[in-house]
This record gives structure tokens, C-alpha cells and sequence, in this order.
């Protein structure tokens, strides 16, 4: 089932964690959404420290693509967002770790920023904007103070596919670790 809706005006702070030994289904954490199918997210903000445990068992999924940890969303399929931004004081998890979202598939990103000061990945896609992309991005910028994972990390996108336009990203400390980040 897919459901559509509107997210807009929104504000949150505080902290986000998921913690647990295993996991039956996806694991997603966002500042303002886990997951977000259908829908359409405008003018929302979120500050948080958004901690994904890098003790759950992700082999037990069928595929780590479908799974995030991002400073608005962890994951989101269909949709658009617009004119929001994010301030994350430390974003934290094995697959798909971005300072604004974690995974996008399907969903247009226009005019939105994401202002973080730690990204740790732990295997792939980590990036100052969004960890893995499937969509198109504008209009959009990121800054941050590091980024780390074994592999495809990026500035603002560590791995995707799709158009980026207009988009700006500053790191004063970039890292590519080849070791295990755990």
C-alpha cells in the first residue's frame, strides 16, 4: 500500500535513535521521518543528533538499499521535498547516511539544505547531502565537518542516480576510510 500526503510547517528538535540487537524489516531514522512513501514534504525543519546503532543486523535484510539514516528522512520512496533544511549534530549507521536524507528513490529535491557536523557510514553511501540517491536534486547545498565510510562517500552524495543541479557542498574534513568504521 502507498499513501499520499502533504508535510508541511513542521519543526522538531531533540534526538533520534534506533537501538536494537537484530532487525526483521528496514531500518530507518530521520530527524522528522523513518519512512516516507507518497509524500510530499514543504517548508519543514528538523535539529537533532540522529543516531542509527551500528549493532543491527543487517545481513537479516533482503536489501540494504531500502534502509537510512538522514537528518529529515531516513528513507523515502515517490514524492517531492522542497524548502527545507536540516542542523545535525551527528548522523550515525552502516548504509545509506546523509545530512539531509538517507535514501531517496523516485523523489525531486528542490531548494533545501542540510548543515551537519559528523556523517559516520559504515559500509556505503554516506554524503554531507543524502547517502544514496535515485531522483533528481536542485537548487540545494551542504556543509559539514566530516564524512566517513569504507566506500562511495561524497561531499554532498555519497552514490545515486539521476540529475543534480545548482547543488553546493563544502567539507572542511573529508575521509574515506577502507577499514571497517563500526
Amino acid at each position: 500500500k502507498y499513501y499520499s500526503c502533504l508535510f508541511s510547517n513542521n519543526t522538531f528538535e531533540g534526538t533520534v535513535t534506533r537501538e536494537a540487537e537484530s532487525c526483521e524489516g528496514y531500518a530507518t531514522v530521520g530527524g522528522c521521518i523513518g519512512s516516507a512513501y507518497n509524500v510530499s514534504i514543504a517548508n519543514c525543519e528538523a535539529e537533532a543528533s540522529v543516531a542509527e546503532n551500528s549493532v543491527i543486523d543487517y545481513e537479516s535484510l533482503n536489501n540494504y538499499f531500502n534502509i537510512g539514516v538522514g537528518g529529515l528522512v531516513g528513507y523515502h520512496y515517490y514524492g517531492f521535498i522542497s524548502q527545507s533544511k536540516t542542523k545535525v549534530h551527528l548522523l550515525k549507521g552502516l548504509y545509506n547516511v546523509g545530512g539531509f536524507f538517507g535514501h531517496i528513490e523516485e523523489v525531486d529535491v528542490d531548494a533545501c539544505e542540510a548543515e551537519c557536523e559528523s556523517i559516520e557510514g559504515g559500509y556505503y553511501n554516506a554524503g554531507g547531502f543524502g547517502g544514496y540517491a535515485y531522483g533528481n536534486i536542485s537548487n540545494s547545498k551542504s556543509s559539514s565537518i566530516s564524512v566517513v565510510a569504507n566506500s562511495d562517500v561524497g561531499g554532498f552524495l555519497g552514490s545515486g542516480q539521476g540529475k543534480i543541479s545548482n547543488c553546493h557542498s563544502t567539507v572542511t574534513e573529508y575521509l574515506k576510510v577502507t577499514s571497517d568504521v563500526r
